[in-house]
């Protein structure tokens, strides 16, 4: 008697509801301004959406001579990188590079020649990311994926020119605050091929501003 009332009890419960998967940005469009010692250099806006395949960021960018368009899909539950498509012109030169991701690293293949090159994890680093030149779609996910796998380095990749870099979390960032951004962002700072300070809003992982000091650039958004 006491197993059938608890055999329906469990029937009539109501079902957990589905895991909306890591915290990250919210679905929609994002747009950033860059800037190079004060002027004006170029423009990024990507989407981001949830799907089955996982999240999902389509970027398009221009930074004088230069356009890109960027796809990436991300794991759901960890934003792992899954899969990386990077078309990269310059007047009527384009390439197409892309880069596919498991628990050892990253594999780049470049349309139009042939092979494969293994970019591996350095020895005890879990976790690969892209993050190349001033592609917003690798920097706006990267306060997220930081905050999802609690990593203090990290495989940093750069599909187009094929390299990896190791690239360590700053346990104690100190940066100046660009104007606009709000009192109470977060500052997560990285050292790597280039480094890097992001304030993005701790609630959200929404990004509001980029900087890389050494090439005096500042990225900030608009909408």
């Amino acid at each position: 008697m006491l197993l059938a009332v608890l055999v329906a009890a469990a029937l009539s419960a109501t079902p957990a509801p589905p895991s909306a998967g890591a915290s990250a940005p919210a679905d929609g469009s994002y747009s950033y301004t860059i800037t190079q010692n004060g002027n004006d250099v170029g423009k990024s806006s990507f989407t981001i959406k949830r799907a089955d395949v996982g999240l999902t960021v389509h970027e398009t960018e221009t930074v004088t001579p230069y356009n890109f368009v960027v796809d990436e899909i991300f794991d759901s539950e960890t934003l792992t990188p899954k899969a990386y498509t990077g078309v990269y012109a310059r007047g009527t030169d384009t390439s197409t590079v892309h880069a596919a991701f498991d628990h050892s690293g990253a594999t780049v293949t470049i349309e139009g020649t042939e092979g494969t090159a293994p970019l591996p994890n350095p020895p005890g680093v879990k976790q690969a990311y892209v993050l190349e030149g001033m592609l917003m779609s690798g920097f706006a996910m990267l306060p997220a994926q930081i905050h999802a796998s609690k990593a203090t380095q990290f495989s940093l990749i750069e599909p187009r020119a094929v390299l990896q870099f190791l690239a360590h979390v700053d346990p104690h960032p100190i940066a100046s605050r660009p104007s606009g951004v709000p009192p109470s962002d977060a500052l997560l700072s990285i050292t790597g091929s280039v480094n890097v300070d992001e304030w993005y809003d701790p609630a959200t992982f929404v990004l509001h501003a980029l900087s890389m000091p050494s090439q005096q650039v500042l990225i900030t958004l608009t909408k």
